[in-house]
């Protein structure tokens, strides 16, 4: 603009000729393409065009232009910055970023925007590997026994994937307060570790100290979220995460299905022995499985079975005289996977039954996963091919980790076979007159 325009643009604009004459809807794809532009921080364009403008479009331009309109339908040309000089020599506006603000509000810069929130952003990620530091120094110097949650402190800092400014706000949905009190709760679930000393700790009882809500570190909230990424672990299962921690998920809502175990110990091993006198079945808290130790000097092999049926049928036909039994119910519980693994910890002989169907092989091959030592129950090709009456089978194939014939078997026959359906022969194995696991002699 030259000096001449300046001087007869006024110093105190009229606003209401300004609305007249650009505030019109008219102008509104104009107004609205220029706003664009400066909210993302880009120059103005020199022209603007408008393909096929309404007759009201053409008329606003025209009379503002102080040109005749072309005919309407073809392309609308409006120079930016003959607008500009227009309105400012009419005193309407001191420019034309001021008319639009006039008419529209104020334009925001989301450049200066972005700017501002990443250095908000990134003062937090340096206090959070601040605060990480500090809480491997107090897990390291308090806890020893929490060695792998040491070392994953450890790594916060060099973990861009899961801590830097992108991976945090997106976490927390771009909330800075969100964020802050994460970093709070964290260092008082720490500070509570740290406290307790070498031993688990219930997580209800984690919470409750910590943060005075024994739900809040529930499955799935934020702040379980947040430990399980310091743990290095976001994607792992709940106990997982939690044994990272030396945390026990849950001591009274995961059990685990039992006929004729007995187990060493004090009142509780005791109570619980009462129902092996009995011949009766006895449903194990995690609470419980952590204070008992089966009995060491059990000689008869426990029968681990995916259903809880087999079980019932063993208690109601055998009684006392069944071989020790433990159930799976399914996917085996929490309870369940101790109270294996324990057995295991006493050289105690095992074997395993379940579905012939791709779910139970895959339940098969988790248990085997966690106790290897474990011996397959009538559970071989062998035992699968003398069968009759099946259902058709259905899922994905999977193969079986202790028997490389069962899946080419069962895909051939492509039959299932629930264990229900075998319940005359289990309960026979079960026979404390047996005594001997029938899935131990090799299959032919």
């Amino acid at each position: 603009m030259t000096k001449p325009d300046r001087e007869r643009s006024h110093a105190d604009p009229d606003h209401a000729r300004l609305l007249l004459a650009f505030g019109a809807p008219a102008w509104a794809w104009f107004r609205d393409r220029l706003r664009r532009a400066l909210t993302n921080g880009n120059p103005l364009p020199g022209v603007c065009s408008l393909q096929n403008p309404s007759a009201d479009e053409w008329d606003a331009a025209t009379a503002l232009l102080g040109r005749p309109a072309s005919c309407p339908g073809k392309t609308l040309r409006v120079s930016v910055v003959d607008l500009e000089t227009r309105l400012m020599r009419a005193g309407l506006c001191a420019s034309l970023r001021e008319a639009l603000e006039t008419i529209d509000g104020p334009i925001r810069s989301r450049p200066e925007e972005a700017e501002r929130e990443n250095a908000i952003w990134d003062k937090l990620v340096t206090e959070l590997h601040s605060k990480a530091a500090g809480w491997h120094a107090l897990i390291t110097d308090r806890r020893p026994d929490l060695a792998a949650l040491a070392a994953a402190l450890a790594r916060v800092p060099d973990d861009s994937g899961m801590f830097d400014r992108s991976a945090l706000r997106s976490f927390c949905q771009r909330d800075v307060d969100l964020l802050e009190s994460l970093l709070a709760d964290l260092s008082s679930i720490f500070k509570t570790l740290a406290d307790a000393g070498p031993t688990d700790i219930p997580r209800t009882h984690l919470a409750a100290s910590a943060l005075g809500d024994s739900h809040a570190l529930d499955g799935g909230t934020l702040l379980f979220r947040a430990i399980a990424r310091i743990a290095q672990q976001p994607n792992a299962a709940l106990r997982d995460v939690w044994k990272t921690y030396r945390v026990l998920p849950d001591e009274v809502s995961s059990s685990v299905l039992v006929l004729n175990l007995r187990f060493s110990g004090d009142r509780l091993a005791e109570a619980v022995n009462g129902f092996a006198d009995a011949g009766e079945p006895c449903r194990l808290l995690l609470r419980h499985g952590n204070q008992l130790e089966p009995h060491p000097h059990l000689n008869d092999t426990i029968h681990v079975c995916e259903n809880p049926s087999v079980l019932e049928a063993a208690a109601i036909k055998l009684g006392v005289n069944s071989a020790p039994m433990i159930c799976t119910e399914g996917q085996p519980s929490l309870a369940c996977q101790n109270l294996l693994i324990a057995c295991c910890a006493q050289s105690l002989q095992m074997c395993y039954h379940g579905d012939f169907d791709w779910g139970g092989i895959r339940i098969a091959n988790f248990i085997h996963r966690i106790v290897p030592a474990i011996t397959p129950w009538r559970y071989r090709a062998s035992d699968y091919e003398v069968l009759a009456n099946g259902s058709p089978l259905e899922g994905v194939p999977v193969d079986a980790c202790w028997d490389s014939r069962l899946r080419p078997a069962m895909t051939a026959r492509n039959e299932a076979y629930h264990e229900e359906q075998l319940l005359p022969d289990l309960i026979a194995d079960l026979s404390r007159h047996i005594v001997e696991c029938r899935g131990n002699v090799p299959s032919h």
